[in-house]
């Protein structure tokens, strides 16, 4: 249609107003919405709470295999926070060199891991819906899975007020955010 747009270089504002009126299935925004609480340049429009992506290298081999010191410090995790686990857990001990892999479905997202005897390394990922669900992951990894490195990021989620980040394509998206990572 002549004078319109394509949707990559429609405003901010256009393209959050668009999904605020249900227009969201014609593929121009992914969960995007106006707030009128939180309506900051550079903070979330809807915050959904954190994602915190964990890396322990160095660990011990024989503790990334066992199954019983995994579950033991993701229950911990989710006791120490307060969160509700939903169902049964998930876990599978893949045998050795390899290692295991646990999922908790929680009430308030989820937490994985998985570790990788033969490089040494352990993955967590914890997804909340609350802004803080802070857990001393360095110490208690470092302690536990004899750990010589933890690498803890913090990834806020939700929906921007920069909402061209949410575009559907983002080849198209050149004001997309290239990172935020509290450290």
């Amino acid at each position: 249609m002549p004078g319109t747009p394509p949707p990559h270089d429609l405003s901010t504002m256009d393209v959050v107003d668009q999904h605020a009126n249900g227009l969201a299935d014609q593929g121009a925004v992914r969960g995007a919405r106006r707030s009128p609480v939180n309506d900051q340049a550079d903070g979330p429009v809807i915050s959904v709470g954190g994602q915190w992506v964990v890396d322990a290298a160095g660990c011990e081999v024989a503790a990334l295999q066992s199954l019983p010191l995994i579950q033991s410090i993701c229950e911990e995790v989710i006791e120490s926070l307060g969160l509700k686990v939903i169902g049964q857990p998930q876990s599978h001990v893949f045998g050795s060199p390899h290692g295991v892999t646990a999922l908790y479905l929680l009430s308030e997202s989820h937490l994985a891991v998985h570790t990788y005897p033969e490089h040494g390394i352990a993955t967590f990922n914890l997804v909340c819906c609350r802004e803080r669900a802070d857990w001393d992951w360095r110490r208690q990894l470092t302690l536990r899975l004899r750990a010589n490195h933890v690498d803890v990021r913090h990834l806020r989620r939700g929906a921007w007020n920069d909402a061209a980040c949410c575009l559907a394509d983002d080849s198209a998206n050149t004001n997309g955010r290239e990172s935020e990572v509290d450290e």
